[in-house]
């Protein structure tokens, strides 16, 4: 069984900061995109420091940015982008640095500076990194000749390529450093007259589709998918870079095809024109200056077939590297993190996405930002303490959830009308309804359903087929009495213990059954008590869609009623 419980005041502020980050990074990205500002990815770093270090000044526990790093880094990979890695990539390192720096330097002034200074001026590793990944070596080879051109056509030959290195990295350090500075001196005016806010932000609530599990994957097999489309995208480079030849052609157009083919919703990238400008840039200047220095001649067939090569290896890469991130986006994928050990992940994940509309909302659009710049991240900080009140509620939701199971007949109907009596006995107020078996030799044959607000009881569904009802598994299911159990349950008194009998896949994994009514329940009235029969062998997955604790479930084979209604009482 999973193990379960409440997220730490840690992971529920990282949740914060990470929601905050998200939406920023959407915001900030907008703008720069919307006023074509280049080197876009340096000036997003720079204020993601900015407001990273302001936090730091509130919120001070260790471990928290990593933390926020990787919530964010994951809330990054529902982007539409056809190409997630680098964001995700790019995001994680910032968080890792400024929690590594300030861990061995302390949390002061100068290690916010050589944090923010590192991690700006990683923007810049990245993308030459980059580059080269998508280009290969020769990228630097058609580099060499072109700088050397520029150099004789400015005629300043008495400026070293190792000048311009050390030029254009202390501009990255300085912008990184400056940002921490802001940020610094911003959270530090922050605590000394903190901003009320005017009204807090509201968490979504969920739609009813997530509290499903997700519809099943086209494919089941993604870790292995995602390894295959990694080993065939270096397997295609390495023919191509080792023989421009037919094979190589035909091996990659190959792998061309089925990417296209199989991920083709997904290949917007290939459809920016500054990609295709990029790529006819590339193929000029290769065929110009692949010979210029040693020749002197301004045209070359074989520095047009690197140039042809090195945008054919690029096709590659981006196809497959689009491929990757479409199946890290399967919910097989998504499932691990709910199994052992990535359960606080998960939970946190969850918390901000379900913040970053009302986020985004609170913020000035792309557009808008222009002009409302000011106090924007005082204004985050502001709704920092709001949002985590809210986490913290969220937090507890399913501490009011009880949960009775056991097996196949093996009594969790009765255990629970044992238990509604007991309730009623002190005075509680029940609502919901019972389902009460019958047999047919050794085989249940109909279940109806008890209302315990009235006690009227109905023929829910029985094990032979009808007309105009659904069937499920070895039942038809009278959709009158669906529709009236849904009816009770959206129409409960919040202050009453809801029973559910039961509660299982019908619901979850098929969103029929009792779906809409738990739905709303879940939506509208979270801190109601809820009692729910579950059979044994969905108990792992339940804990895998909700964080049930442990110590609400009650198995019939362990626990009386006594102890069942005890515990619940308290």
């Amino acid at each position: 069984m999973t193990k379960q419980k409440k997220l730490s005041n840690l992971w529920l502020k990282a949740a914060v900061i990470g929601s905050i980050w998200a939406a920023f990074e959407i915001i900030v990205g907008s703008f720069l995109h919307n006023m074509r500002v280049p080197f876009s990815g340096t000036f997003l770093a720079a204020s993601s420091i900015f407001l990273l270090v302001s936090f730091m000044q509130i919120w001070k526990e260790p471990g928290i940015i990593i933390r926020a790093g990787l919530i964010c880094a994951l809330m990054k990979s529902i982007s539409p982008s056809a190409v997630i890695f680098g964001p995700m990539v790019g995001i994680f390192l910032e968080a890792l640095i400024l929690e590594s720096m300030t861990r061995l330097f302390g949390k002061n002034l100068a290690a916010y500076m050589i944090a923010g200074a590192l991690a700006v001026s990683s923007t810049l590793i990245q993308k030459l990194v980059s580059l080269l990944i998508t280009f290969g070596f020769d990228l630097v080879s058609i580099a060499k000749p072109f700088y050397f051109y520029l150099v004789k056509v400015t005629k300043m030959e008495g400026v070293s390529a190792q000048y311009l290195i050390i030029g254009v990295s202390a501009a990255y350090i300085i912008i990184g450093a400056g940002a921490a500075i802001l940020g610094y001196f911003t959270g530090k005016n922050y605590l000394k007259k903190p901003k009320p806010t005017k009204e807090s932000l509201r968490l979504s609530a969920k739609n009813a589709h997530q509290f499903a599990f997700e519809e099943d994957p086209d494919n089941r097999y993604p870790i292995l998918t995602i390894l295959a489309i990694f080993s065939s995208m270096i397997g295609t480079m390495w023919l191509i870079n080792f023989s421009f030849n037919p094979m190589g052609l035909i091996v990659g157009a190959i792998f061309i095809g089925l990417t296209i083919y199989k991920y083709r919703h997904a290949l917007g990238r290939l459809k920016k024109a500054s990609l295709w400008v990029q790529f006819f840039a590339i193929t000029v200047i290769a065929a110009i200056f692949w010979e210029w220095t040693k020749t002197g001649e301004y045209f070359s067939m074989r520095g047009l077939m690197v140039g042809l090569k090195m945008n054919y290896r690029a096709i590659i890469v981006i196809l497959g590297f689009t491929a990757i991130s479409v199946e890290l986006r399967n919910p097989l994928i998504k499932a691990l993190l709910t199994q052992k050990g990535y359960s606080s992940l998960y939970e946190s994940l969850n918390l901000s996405f379900s913040a970053l509309p009302a986020i985004v909302g609170a913020l000035p659009s792309g557009k808008e930002l222009r002009y409302q710049n000011k106090g924007i991240v005082t204004n985050l900080l502001a709704q920092a303490e709001g949002l985590l009140e809210q986490f913290e509620t969220k937090n507890k939701q399913f501490d009011h959830v009880y949960i009775i199971t056991g097996g196949v007949h093996e009594g969790k109907t009765t255990f629970a009308q044992a238990a509604v009596k007991k309730l009623l006995e002190n005075n509680i107020q029940v609502e919901g309804f019972l389902a009460h078996g019958t047999f047919k030799g050794d085989k249940r044959y109909t279940f109806h359903i008890e209302n315990l607000k009235n006690h009227q009881k109905h023929l829910l569904c029985i094990r032979e087929t009808r007309e105009e009802w659904d069937w499920f598994g070895s039942f038809s299911f009278d959709p009158k009495i669906l529709k009236l159990g849904n009816h009770i349950l959206k129409n409960i008194d919040p202050k009453t213990v809801v029973v559910i009998d039961e509660v299982g896949k019908l619901e979850f994994k098929n969103k029929q059954g009792w779906f809409e009514g738990l739905s709303h329940i879940l939506n509208n009235h979270p801190t109601t008590q809820q009692i729910w029969v579950v059979r044994r062998d969905f108990i792992k997955d339940l804990q895998a869609l909700f964080p049930i604790p442990d110590e609400h479930i009650f198995d019939i084979t362990s626990f009386d009623t006594n102890q069942f209604v005890d515990a619940f009482l308290k």
